[in-house]
């Protein structure tokens, strides 16, 4: 991995898009679903911070057991940041996305605007590692009002991240993922 450039997880890129395009095709009415007012902004440091993060990750690959922690903040302010570069339908924006690492779950929240619709709503997935090491997606729920998530969509939402993740870390052997307190810690080894 010595000599590539920091790389952009895909995993949130890809999940805000997917989300974005269901809506685009299914969107009847307005969703509930908000974050909490203690919500991550986005922020330029806290961007930097992940960038960082994934730098040193990629340019210099762990040669022992490790443990890569990320915050709702940098996570937050990655997906904003990609939300910037999407290329959506026509009639469609995204105001903006707030990722929670809380409870177990990766909870993606996000603001939409479908010809001229405003909804909210949320994408709450958990992260496990298989004994191979490599990481796998578990939906726990898509609340986007009276929206209904195929499963067929859930399952491609699904592989996406998992795919993210697993492009992302893939020099090493996912020992463990927790999700919790605002924070994601993934463990491993050095393949």
């Amino acid at each position: 991995m010595s000599g590539h450039t920091t790389s952009k997880p895909a995993l949130w890129l890809a999940l805000i898009s997917l989300i974005a395009g269901v809506l685009a095709c299914n969107m009847p009415g307005l969703a509930p679903e908000t974050p909490p007012p203690d919500a991550p902004q986005p922020s330029d440091e806290a961007l930097r911070s992940l960038e960082d993060k994934f730098t040193e990750f990629q340019q210099s690959p762990p040669t022992q057991d490790f443990t890569l922690t990320l915050t709702e903040s940098e996570v937050t302010s990655l997906v904003n940041a990609e939300l910037n570069n999407l290329d959506l339908p026509q009639g469609i924006s995204i105001g903006r996305a707030v990722v929670l690492l809380r409870d177990g779950e990766i909870q993606t929240y996000t603001d939409l605007n479908v010809s001229g619709i405003d909804a909210s709503g949320v994408l709450a997935a958990v992260p496990n590692a298989q004994a191979d090491g490599r990481v796998d997606i578990e939906v726990t729920r898509a609340e986007f009002g009276i929206v209904d998530l195929s499963p067929q969509v859930i399952e491609q939402v699904t592989q996406t991240v998992e795919d993210g993740l697993n492009n992302t870390l893939a020099n090493v052997r996912v020992t463990s993922i927790a999700v919790q307190g605002g924070q994601m810690t993934i463990s491993g080894q050095p393949q």
